[in-house]
């Protein structure tokens, strides 16, 4: 079980780090989501910012 945490903490940590890169966040509101919530806010991002070069 150890390795499936550190598995998904590692893709929090990559997902925390590409919404931290967009300039629109701030670390403490990313780090109490969770994976899935980082995944939805990182694809939210993609695609507005997909459509704004459209």
């Amino acid at each position: 079980m150890p390795l499936i945490r550190k598995a998904i903490e590692k893709r929090r940590r990559h997902f925390i780090t590409l919404l931290m890169n967009t300039g629109l966040f701030k670390q403490l509101d990313l780090e109490s989501l969770t994976l899935t919530e980082l995944e939805l806010e990182y694809k939210r991002y993609s695609e507005r910012r997909n459509e704004e070069y459209e």
